[in-house]
């Protein structure tokens, strides 16, 4: 799995299992059957493909959107 470990000033794609630790400055979009997880802030959506797997540590200020992906929340969601 791949870390991260930074401030992303531009919006982020994320094509391979990452973790992201860090923060990310204008959302996310995670690629159908990919692994992410946040330990760290999003300002923007998340935006994952079809059976994606977010996890979200963090904070997201935006939405998450993907109806037929796999979301779980142990942060905060704003």
């Amino acid at each position: 799995m791949r870390k991260i470990r930074t401030m992303h000033l531009e919006h982020l794609t994320v094509s391979e299992d990452t973790q992201f630790y860090g923060m990310a400055a204008d959302g996310v979009t995670v690629a159908p059957g990919v692994r992410f997880e946040l330990h760290g802030m999003v300002n923007g959506d998340v935006t994952a493909g079809d059976g994606a797997a977010v996890e979200i540590y963090g904070m997201l200020s935006g939405k998450v959107i993907g109806g037929k992906a796999h979301v779980h929340v142990y942060g905060l969601v704003s």
